[in-house]
This record gives C-alpha cells, structure tokens and sequence, in this order.
C-alpha cells in the first residue's frame, strides 16, 4: 500500500505543465548547440574573422549569459510569477 501512495504521489508533479517545459528545454538546447557547433567556423572561414574576435564573442555570449540567468532568479523571486519570465526567456532564446 505505501508503495502504490508513494507512486501517486510521484506522478503529481509530473504534469502538462512540467513535460511541455522539459520537452522545451530540450529543443532550446539542441536547436542552440547545432548553431554554436558552427559558428566558429562561420565566423572564421566565411566571414574572414580572426580568433580575437571570435574570442570577443564567445566571451560577451557567456558573460550576458551569466549576467541575465543571475538577476533573472532575483526578479522571479522578487516577484512570484516564474512563468513568464520564462517564457520570456525561451522566445528571446529562440
């Protein structure tokens, strides 16, 4: 009996909601690892850049990452709704 409680108990959480946000996730990041894979080749072999510059870009991606992912927790706390700061999140992504 506490096996089959524990089970219920179990697939609460795992919702609509939930399963959209994971298969999103995993498109997000598929479709953003298949663009970086060849952008440093893009940036080098087709556009003539050097690798200060691909450095440069590399570098401010990362930092802008970092930068929004630490403040965008502070204001979902702040402000109680997770959701559209989400999806924000994924559309600027995409």
């Amino acid at each position: 009996m506490k096996c089959r409680l524990n089970n219920q108990n179990s697939r609460k959480w795992l919702n609509r909601n939930v399963m959209a946000m994971g298969f999103t996730s995993l498109f997000s990041d598929t479709s953003h690892e298949m663009a970086t894979s060849i952008l440093a080749q893009f940036l080098t072999i087709e556009l003539h850049g050097s690798a200060e510059i691909l450095g440069l870009i590399e570098g401010l991606a990362d930092f802008s990452s970092s930068f929004v992912k630490t403040y965008s927790g502070w204001l979902s706390d702040k402000l109680g709704k997770r959701k559209p700061l989400a999806t924000l999140g994924y559309t600027l992504g995409s």
